[in-house]
């Protein structure tokens, strides 16, 4: 798709957001159907996670670049007023590149979520489909099912527990053996939350993944802690502010090798990701964001050591 036809395409999605949203909500009443809708632009400093160190800069192509996207997201649930509900959703995303066409992502994603209700306890059992296309070509598919537990103590304390069961398959060509990234991954989750008022919330979760790749390169765990707050302004009501905070580690099991003699050690990452969202309603279901995220991987491969900076807005339309 020519880049000239990019806005183009956005404001057609914006318009069908606007002009068809109120027709569908007089339609489907009964709430069983749900979209969400969005369309938005970044500037995105590292869109190719370039690293730090010159010499293994010099080894990827590009950096900076604008970034136009849009996302639908249609799900139906069976039987949403009932203790127990099948939820089946479909999730599109696309992105556009100006100068980096190389690094365009199309994802499609299929998910299907059975759930019952007891008490204040919720059994969720999603399983999902993911495939991804970059630059036109496929990347990736991905299987992950999540058997979860939600349990609300009170009005204002819940707890969420849960176990991922992934497999991964990478598309992509393997020169050598070492850097194939399909693979199995299973973990644990476990979190907090506390609802403080009215759209307003706290989360603290952990996580631990065990990734068992095709490529010795990619064994490890991965560890990560995020804290996730959003909080309603209470002298502007049409304002909201989220924000969170991401730090994980991954240490990895075997020696980094790149097809050369050279020694590397086992590689250790810490990443820290931040994000600040600040939402604003416009009507009704009709919200516009202005967002600022911040990811920073430290890696004593320098071939994974970058910083990246991503600013941009967001108009959305939910139902």
């Amino acid at each position: 798709m020519g880049k000239t036809k990019v806005p183009i395409l956005m404001v057609m999605l914006l318009g069908l957001m606007l002009a068809v949203g109120q027709a569908w909500g007089a339609a489907l009443s009964g709430q069983n159907f749900h979209i969400d809708a969005a369309a938005g632009i970044d500037w995105d400093s590292n869109v190719s996670q370039q690293p730090i160190k010159p010499s293994a800069a010099a080894q990827v192509r590009g950096q900076g670049d604008m970034s136009y996207y849009h996302n639908v997201k249609l799900w139906y649930n069976l039987n949403p007023a009932g203790p127990w509900d099948l939820e089946a959703k479909y999730d599109y995303y696309q992105n556009f590149h100006p100068r980096l066409s190389i690094y365009d992502t199309l994802m499609h994603t299929f998910t299907v979520k059975p759930s019952y209700l007891s008490g204040s306890t919720m059994f969720y059992l999603p399983f999902s489909y993911n495939f991804t296309d970059v630059q036109s070509d496929k990347y990736s598919t991905n299987f992950d099912l999540s058997p979860t537990v939600f349990h609300r103590y009170s009005q204002e304390i819940g707890i969420e527990t849960s176990l991922t069961l992934a497999r991964y398959y990478a598309w992509t060509p393997i020169a050598i053996p070492e850097y194939d990234r399909s693979g199995r991954q299973i973990g644990p989750v476990l979190g907090f939350y506390y609802f403080y008022k009215p759209g307003g919330y706290i989360q603290a979760r952990v996580r631990y993944d065990y990734f068992a790749a095709g490529g010795r390169n990619n064994d490890g765990s991965r560890v990560h802690f995020l804290v996730n707050g959003v909080y309603p302004l209470p002298y502007h009501p049409r304002f909201t502010l989220n924000m969170f905070v991401d730090l994980g580690l991954e240490p990895y099991e075997h020696h980094y090798f790149d097809g050369t003699a050279t020694w590397f050690p086992r590689r250790h990452d810490t990443i820290f990701n931040f994000g600040s969202i600040l939402t604003y309603s416009i009507y009704k279901t009709l919200t516009v964001n202005v967002h600022y995220y911040l990811t920073r991987q430290a890696s004593n491969i320098p071939t994974y050591d970058y910083v990246r900076h991503v600013v941009g807005g967001q108009l959305r339309f939910t139902y």
